[in-house]
């Protein structure tokens, strides 16, 4: 038996072990669009695991413009960017993108995870140091694996144990900090205030993953840095477009120096075709609705407060304040697959995070509200939450966790 069959054999009696107690609960057919409800099997129900984070890819402006761009430009751009794939849609897109991220320049990839391991192994070789706090995304780390560096963590969101580690690197050594502005399964903030002051004192350049974070927190949903303050004043801003701009593909934003070295360095630029016209040109609509709607991230703030406040009343530590996700710490694997399918016969769409996503023992639900959420999805959703109570305190005792 080769070492394949036998990862492979272990997993399947994983697996196996699930379905054969009715609790898997992973890639449900919704038959249609992720928006504030889905329908799975037939029955509505309230969505709680979408990252559609304004409620933009249903949104007329943004299926209109794709249609359009389609019609004009056809399927894809045919090529890759620097040989004959760029259209005025990308450097549209790619100025209102850098407009966004109050930088100069921006450039974009066909997805986040690309954007992420390009960027990172166009920056950094052996010869340099990558600090990168613990929980960051995992194509950081594998960014990392790309650009042959085996990056030094940090404590989570600890600025005393980044500031020792920088201090005790070499004077010679080329040194880049790591963060996520908002971190993906946990929903907290990256304290980019004190982190960015620590990088200056250094010497360090500083990437900030913005995933989860643009038209989600700051001014206008302009992301992390704004939240702070420090708007242009980030080395590099990565981005997605996959989530609150409502398409698919992913984007870095700096100085105009950097993105054009970036242009001729970072090898999913170079080496992918580029972003389809109809991908596009719905970012770049999402974009703008955006850049001029700034009650969008208002409404998604206020919908989020409402699930927290809800939650904590019927006794959730929710925390993650003030961004969309909240998690729900359960236990074991399978305690989480229970709750979530309980859940769902109540009406509510919640999804578990379980290793590797998060470590072993501590699996959680990871919820996400939306713009697009009325008052009444999120009041039904705490109905089911209510009834699931008992249930996930018993999870929790069995598996010796105290909230």
């Amino acid at each position: 038996m080769s070492f394949l069959e036998k990862r492979i054999r272990v997993f399947n009696r994983y697996l196996a072990a699930g379905k054969a107690q009715g609790l898997y609960c992973f890639m449900r057919d919704f038959g249609g669009s992720a928006g504030p409800r889905v329908t799975v099997a037939g029955r509505e129900l309230v969505m709680l695991a979408s990252n559609n984070y304004l409620g933009l890819t249903t949104r007329p402006e943004v299926l209109e413009a794709a249609a359009a761009a389609l019609k004009r430009y056809g399927t894809g751009a045919g090529s890759v960017r620097m040989i004959g794939g760029t259209m005025d849609l990308h450097l549209r897109l790619e100025e209102r993108l850098a407009a966004l991220a109050g930088a100069e320049a921006a450039i974009t990839f066909t997805s986040g995870y690309a954007s992420n391991i390009s960027v990172v192994s166009a920056l950094v070789s052996g010869r340099d140091a990558v600090l990168m706090d613990r929980r960051a995304h995992a194509s950081l780390y594998d960014a990392c694996g790309l650009a042959g560096v085996k990056p030094e963590l940090f404590a989570h969101n600890d600025i005393e144990d980044l500031r020792a580690r920088l201090a005790a690197l070499p004077a010679d050594k080329g040194r880049l900090v790591i963060v996520d502005g908002v971190y993906s399964v946990d929903g907290d903030i990256a304290p980019l205030d004190l982190i960015k002051r620590a990088c200056d004192e250094a010497g360090a350049a500083l990437l900030v993953d913005e995933a989860h974070a643009t038209g989600v927190l700051g001014p206008g949903g302009r992301g992390t840095p704004a939240h702070f303050g420090l708007e242009g004043r980030v080395d590099l801003v990565m981005g997605t477009l996959s989530k609150a701009l409502a398409s698919s593909g992913g984007f870095a934003a700096g100085s105009r120096d950097l993105v054009d070295y970036l242009r001729h360095h970072a090898r999913a630029f170079l080496f992918s075709t580029a972003l389809t016209p109809p991908d596009c040109a719905a970012a770049l609509t999402a974009a703008e609705i955006l850049l001029r709607e700034p009650e969008l991230p208002e409404a998604l703030r206020a919908n989020s407060a409402r699930l927290r406040a809800g939650l904590r009343s019927l006794g959730y530590p929710a925390t993650g304040d003030p961004t969309p996700i909240v998690p729900l710490l359960i236990g074991a694997d399978f305690d989480a697959y229970r709750v979530a399918l309980r859940l769902q016969e109540l009406g509510v769409y919640a999804t578990p995070f379980i290793f590797p996503a998060v470590e072993k023992g501590r699996a959680r639900l990871r919820l996400s509200v939306t713009a697009a959420h009325s008052p009444a999805d999120i009041d039904r959703a705490l109905d089911a939450f209510a009834a699931v109570r008992p249930l996930v305190k018993e999870s929790l005792e069995r598996a010796g966790i105290n909230t």
